[in-house]
């Protein structure tokens, strides 16, 4: 049942994002945005292009979303290897380099 939910969920943010996204064109159209980077008009090919990148990047944030318990893993196993390598050490070091060390 909760897959189910979840599947539809999606559905509808998706189909929502749809109908959000060809609204915002359809009005940029409709009043004439001006599209600096080309210097022109915005038109539906800009739009289309728009839409699709989004789309796939949306697509690819969810595909992605099963990786993050490992990444979550990999900053905790990270954390402690830093804690390691920035610990102080017990014998510290002369403050001249030519002093000899001689109470360990």
């Amino acid at each position: 049942m909760l897959g189910g939910f979840m599947g539809g969920a999606f559905f509808a943010i998706i189909i929502g994002f749809s109908c959000f996204s060809w609204c915002v064109g359809y009005a940029m159209i409709k009043y004439e945005v001006y599209n600096p980077r080309y210097d022109r008009l915005i038109v539906v090919g800009d739009i289309v292009g728009t839409y699709q990148a989004l789309m796939f990047g949306m697509f690819t944030v969810i595909s992605i979303q099963n990786l993050v318990p490992a990444v979550v893993r990999a900053l905790t196993v990270g954390k402690s290897v830093l804690d390691v390598i920035d610990r102080s050490p017990e014998i510290q070091s002369p403050k001249d380099a030519h002093e000899v060390v001689t109470n360990i």
